[in-house]
């Protein structure tokens, strides 16, 4: 019997968690296409992957939400149910740090679309689902409309990144393989309800462009305007609760930024080599 199916392999969070827990569990990874010819009866857990592009521009539907169509599957069955949600169904007008218990005032479509897929999953599945809210999760992530995915993008291309806001900033930044281990212990544990995973701290933004432009060897920081935006941390204390005290991330994160930074010279490099 297969212990775990995740769905949708293609996404970011998706492609490291099988890098790094593939042959730990009895993985088993597909595209949301796929949903329809699995039987749900060979999986303890099903973890969701899988959205739209356009969850991320336009409001979605009961027909249109790829969680909800898997949701669904799991339903009919006997497995336990994890959803990606995201931190963004809180807003940019929070508490610091923000618990699970805030009001939810999305800013965005992405954190309605959130909202309005957390509420129906709980509808069809009551406890047996899990929904985490992650923070800002990263890693080698180029093109993404994230934001080490944009810094890393506009570094390569302009050497230069561009804020309208204060590099003082504070916000919650979480290495792509730390929450990964939370995720497998997530999985493992199988409780219900809602956890936000987060660092348990809070970084400048400017402090973390430092560090990649570190490892980069260039670069610079414009700061257009000098008031803070979206500054949060999340309150992990319920998941601390269940998994027990977190370490400090610090030196993670910088390690991990200095190394994108040094995949980037790398990039860089190898450019200028084939084109020579």
């Amino acid at each position: 019997m297969r212990n775990i199916l995740l769905v949708g392999k293609g996404s970011f969070i998706a492609k490291n968690f099988v890098a790094h827990y593939g042959s730990a569990f009895s993985l088993h990874a597909i595209s949301h296409l796929e949903i329809d010819s699995v039987d749900l009866k060979d999986y303890r857990c099903v973890v969701n992957m899988a959205y739209k592009p356009s969850y991320f521009t336009t409001a979605s539907t009961e027909e249109t939400d790829y969680c909800l169509q898997v949701a669904r599957r799991v339903a009919s069955s006997s497995s336990h149910f994890v959803m990606m949600s995201s931190r963004k169904v809180y807003g940019t007008s929070t508490p610091f740090p923000v618990p699970e218990t805030a009001p939810l005032m999305a800013s965005d479509l992405y954190g309605s679309n959130n909202i309005f897929t957390e509420a129906r999953v709980f509808d069809l599945l009551g406890d047996r689902c899990t929904i985490l809210r992650p923070s800002n999760v990263f890693g080698w992530e180029p093109g993404r409309h994230t934001f080490f995915g944009l810094a890393i993008s506009k570094l390569l291309e302009q050497k230069r990144l561009v804020f309208p806001f204060s590099a003082f900033t504070p916000r919650d930044f979480l290495p792509v393989e730390h929450f990964c281990n939370i995720l497998a212990a997530m999985i493992h544990a199988s409780p219900a309800g809602i956890f936000n995973v987060g660092s348990g701290m809070a970084l400048p933004v400017g402090q973390i462009c430092l560090w990649i432009m570190e490892g980069y060897g260039q670069g610079e920081v414009v700061i257009t305007k000098p008031h803070e935006f979206d500054r949060f941390r999340l309150d992990i204390s319920k998941l601390e609760a269940l998994l027990g005290p977190q370490p400090d991330l610090t030196q993670m994160i910088y390690e991990s930024s200095v190394g994108i930074g040094r995949k980037m010279r790398e990039l860089d490099a190898s450019i200028g080599s084939s084109g020579t």
